[in-house]
């Protein structure tokens, strides 16, 4: 796929393996991305420099959503996470203005500090499995 075609999709449904770099993808050639399905998708570990949390050699666990996956994304209004997944990164949706609707699967059991910080979350379903929350997880906005 180009990095033209990248920058027009709005909606998308991956299935398959996926790893770090494919989050970063995502988060940095993907401009107007609304809407993310994951469910179908395994998260794979990697090592290196081309992940979410910057240009340093960093090694992300598989399932795992990693930290800053899709940090400072305003468009994305709707996210389905993979179904194996254990943990969500530090702020992982931080400053996602436009994020209303997050899926998280039973089996997650830990949310990284900030993870929805600054989302506008009209509802969300933290499952029973969910047994560490760490700080900051979330801002109340009024209207």
């Amino acid at each position: 796929m180009t990095s033209e075609e990248k920058s027009t999709i709005t909606n998308l449904t991956v299935t398959g393996n996926i790893d770090a770099r494919d989050f970063k993808t995502m988060k940095d050639s993907m401009p107007w991305i609304e809407t993310i399905d994951l469910s179908g998708t395994v998260v794979q570990a990697y090592t290196g420099t081309n992940g979410t949390a910057g240009s340093s050699s960093i090694t992300y666990a598989a399932n795992v959503v990693p930290e800053y996956a899709f940090s400072e994304r305003t468009r994305i209004t709707s996210v389905s996470l993979p179904s194996g997944i254990t943990s969500i990164g530090n702020y992982a949706f931080n400053n996602d203005y436009g994020l209303t609707e997050v899926v998280i699967p039973n089996g997650v059991t830990e949310i990284g500090s900030a993870a929805f910080y600054n989302c506008r979350m009209t509802s969300i379903d933290i499952p029973s499995s969910v047994k560490i929350i760490r700080g900051m997880l979330f801002t109340i906005v009024l209207t």
